[in-house]
C-alpha cells in the first residue's frame, strides 16, 4: 500500500482501522512516529503529536529503519528484528516485537491533572485531559516504565514505557486499549495474526462495495479508498451518528458538505452512502439547521455548511439505488426542512435570494469571492438550491405529497430564473454584493459550478461555460481545472485551497455537470486528468498541480531523496545515521480522497 520507500508514507496516510479513533502518523519535520488520538475540542485544535515511540537497542533509539504498510498490517524493520501493529476493533491496538529489538514510548508535556496509573497486573493507564485513557497491557515480553506525579505541578513528569523482548524468545507483544472512562485488560486476546488477517478483509470487503474502475487507477483506488475506510468513525460521547472525518490527524472533525462528497463515492453500497448522508442530520436543531462539523466533543453550529446535500441524493437517485419508504420519508422530512432553512434564515433582505454570511458557508473560506465581504449572492449557492429544491420535489412525490412536490418544483424553476436572469453576465456568472449592490466579475472557479445544473441551463451558458472549463489559458491544467484562473493575480499555491490548487471534489462537481450537459469527452478528460494527479500527488483536499508555484517560484513538493541502506553511514556506530530529510506531504484526506473514487467510478461507468 505505503511505506518508507513509497511515494506515499505515514506523512501523507495515517495508520488507523475503521472506527478507531486511535492513529499513527509520520511526523512530516523531524520523521518521528506519533501513536495519538482522534478527537479534538474544537475544529483545528489537535494534540496531534501525543506519544512519540521508537524501536529501541541497547537503550538507544535506532534512527535507521523501514516500514511497510498493508490493509491489515503496519510493520517497522530494523536490523535486529521487526516491530508489527494491527487493529483489533475500534478500541484496541495490538503490537507485537520480533527479535532483540524493543519499543518505546515517550510520553510527554503532560497537562494539569494528566497522569500515568501503574497497576498491579503489571499494565499502566495514561490520562489525558479531554482526550481519553490509554492503558498499556504486556501480553509477551516485560513493560518497564518510569513515570513520577510531581505533587507541585500537578501532573506526572515527562517519562517512558518500555516494551522489552524475552531473552528465551526474542518476542514481545503489548495490547493498548482506548476509551474515556474506565477500563481494564482483557480475560484473552486473539492471536494477533488473526487480528490482522480481520482488519485486512474488512478493508477488501470495502474496496469491493465500491464498484468497478479503470484498472490504470486500482493503486490509486486502493489509497484513496483506504484514506476513506480509516477516516470513518463509530458513534461515541456527543458523536450520535457513524461518520468520516476529514482527516484522523489533521482537522479530526467531520464536515457536513464532505459527507455528501463521501455519500457518492459510497453508491456502490447504498447503505454506507445512505448513513453517510444523514449523519448530520442526527443533529438538525429546531429550525432546520444542520452543523457546519461534529466531532464527539460538541457540534459547530457558528456557520452553516454548503447545501451540496441535493447534489448526492441527485446522484443516488439517478443511480437507481431503491430505497424503502421509511428511509425516503426520513430522507424529505430531513432535507425540506434543511432547504426552507436556507431559503429562510439566509435570505434576511427579502429579495428572494438566498445569500452567504459567512465564507466557510461555501465550503471553502479562502475563495476570492468574498474580496468584497458579505452577505454575498452568489451563483454557486443558488445553484445547489435549484438542485436542493428539485430534489425535495422528488422525494416528496416518491413518498405521496404531491401538493408538496408541486410547491418545491415551483421553487426550482423560481431559483433557476434567477440564476439565468440576475447572474449571467457577458458570458459568465458573477457575483454581488447584498448590502451594496456591488456587481463583480471574478477568478474562482466557483464561477463555473453552475453547470452542475447540466442540461437545466441554457445551450449557450452551457457551451460559454465549457469553453472555460476546457481553455488551458483560464483554468484546465494536466491536473484538471484550478480553484483560480491561472492569470489572476491572486492565483497562490502555497497554504491556500481555494486560491490555485485543484480539489477533487470540485472536479467530481464539474465533471458530472458537464455529463450531463451532455459534454460526456471533455467530462471524461477532466476525470482522467483529476485521477492522474492524484496518482501522482495523493488526493488531497487541495492537490498543487505543478511542481512549483507560479507565484513565489518555491517547490510545491519536496521528494524525499532519502534510500535506507543496512549498514548505515560510515561511521563506527552501527546504530547511527544521518537523519531523513524533511518532507513537504500532501495529506490525503477523506474528501480528496471520496472525490478520486467518484471520479474512477465516473469514468468507468
Amino acid at each position: 500500500m505505503f511505506g518508507t520507500k513509497e511515494r506515499f508514507d505515514l506523512c501523507s496516510l495515517p495508520f488507523s482501522g475503521r472506527d478507531s479513533r486511535l492513529a499513527i502518523f509520520e511526523d512530516e519535520e523531524t520523521r518521528e512516529l506519533y501513536l495519538t488520538f482522534s478527537r479534538s475540542p474544537t475544529p483545528r485544535v489537535e494534540r496531534k503529536r501525543l506519544i512519540r515511540f521508537a524501536p529501541v537497542i541497547d537503550n538507544k533509539d535506532i534512527v535507521s529503519w523501514d516500514y511497510d504498510v498493508q490493509p491489515g498490517k503496519l510493520t517497522i524493520s530494523t536490523i535486529k528484528g521487526t516491530i508489527e501493529f494491527c487493529f483489533s476493533g475500534p478500541k484496541l491496538l495490538r503490537i507485537r516485537g520480533k527479535g532483540s529489538v524493543s519499543l518505546r514510548f515517550y510520553i510527554r508535556d503532560l497537562k494539569i491533572y494528566e497522569n500515568a496509573s501503574p497497576r498491579e497486573d503489571g499494565s499502566v493507564e495514561v490520562v489525558y485531559e479531554i482526550l481519553g485513557k490509554l492503558l498499556f497491557v504486556p501480553l509477551k515480553g516485560v513493560l518497564r516504565q518510569d513515570s513520577f506525579w510531581r505533587n507541585t505541578t500537578a501532573r506526572t513528569d515527562d517519562f517512558t514505557i518500555d516494551i522489552i523482548p524475552s531473552v528465551e524468545a526474542q518476542e514481545f507483544e503489548i495490547a493498548v486499549h482506548e476509551y474515556y472512562s474506565n477500563g481494564v485488560r482483557d480475560e484473552d486476546y486473539p492471536p494477533f495474526d488473526q487480528c490482522a488477517e480481520r482488519s485486512a478483509a474488512d478493508f477488501e470487503d470495502f474496496l469491493s462495495s465500491l464498484g468497478s474502475y479503470p484498472e490504470e487507477y486500482s493503486a490509486l483506488v486502493r489509497r484513496a479508498a483506504w484514506a476513506l475506510w480509516t477516516s470513518r468513525v463509530s458513534p461515541e460521547s456527543r458523536m450520535v451518528a457513524p461518520a468520516y472525518l476529514s482527516s484522523k490527524v489533521n482537522l479530526v472533525r467531520a464536515v457536513g458538505w464532505e459527507q455528501a462528497i463521501i455519500s457518492v463515492a459510497l453508491m456502490g453500497d447504498p447503505d454506507s452512502a445512505y448513513e453517510a448522508l444523514m449523519s448530520q442530520f442526527a443533529y438538525q436543531d429546531e429550525l432546520g439547521q444542520i452543523p457546519n462539523n461534529i466531532s464527539d466533543m460538541g457540534e459547530d453550529y457558528i456557520t452553516a455548511g454548503a447545501p451540496m446535500q441535493g447534489f448526492a441524493i441527485s446522484h443516488i437517485l439517478n443511480s437507481g439505488i431503491m430505497l424503502d419508504s421509511a428511509k425516503l420519508e426520513e430522507l424529505y422530512r430531513a432535507l425540506s426542512r434543511y432547504t426552507d432553512w436556507w431559503l429562510r434564515a439566509r435570505c434576511r433582505d427579502g429579495s428572494g435570494v438566498p445569500q452567504y454570511y459567512h465564507p466557510e458557508e461555501c465550503g471553502w473560506l479562502d475563495a476570492t469571492v468574498f474580496t468584497w465581504g458579505v452577505p454575498l449572492k452568489a451563483p454557486d449557492l443558488v445553484s445547489w438550491l435549484v438542485l436542493q429544491t428539485e430534489v425535495c420535489a422528488k422525494l416528496a412525490e416518491k413518498i405521496g405529497k404531491q401538493e408538496e412536490a408541486e410547491k418545491w418544483n415551483a421553487e426550482s424553476s423560481r431559483l433557476l430564473d434567477v440564476l439565468v436572469g440576475e447572474f449571467w453576465e457577458d458570458n459568465q456568472f458573477v457575483y454581488y454584493n447584498a448590502k451594496t449592490g456591488r456587481r463583480f466579475k471574478v477568478n474562482s472557479v466557483l464561477r463555473l459550478l453552475p453547470i452542475m445544473l447540466g442540461k437545466r441551463l441554457p445551450k449557450d451558458i452551457i457551451d460559454a461555460l465549457a469553453r472555460d472549463i476546457a481553455d488551458e489559458e483560464q483554468f484546465l491544467t494536466d491536473g484538471g481545472v484550478v480553484s483560480e484562473r491561472l492569470k489572476s493575480r491572486e492565483f497562490l499555491l502555497d497554504g491556500t485551497a481555494l486560491r490555485g490548487g485543484v480539489l477533487p471534489a470540485i472536479q467530481l462537481i464539474l465533471a458530472s455537470g458537464l455529463r450531463e450537459a451532455g459534454k460526456k469527452e471533455l467530462s471524461d478528460e477532466l476525470a482522467r486528468r483529476a485521477c492522474r494527479l492524484a496518482d501522482e500527488m495523493g488526493a488531497a483536499d487541495s492537490i498543487p498541480p505543478f511542481k512549483f508555484d507560479p507565484g513565489t517560484g518555491k517547490p510545491i513538493r519536496v521528494e524525499d531523496e532519502f534510500d535506507i541502506k543496512w549498514g548505515m553511514d560510515s561511521d563506527k556506530d552501527l546504530f547511527k545515521t544521518e537523519r531523513r530529510d524533511p518532507k513537504s506531504a500532501v495529506e490525503w484526506t477523506s474528501a480528496g480522497s471520496a472525490g478520486v473514487l467518484a471520479l474512477a467510478l465516473h469514468i468507468g461507468s
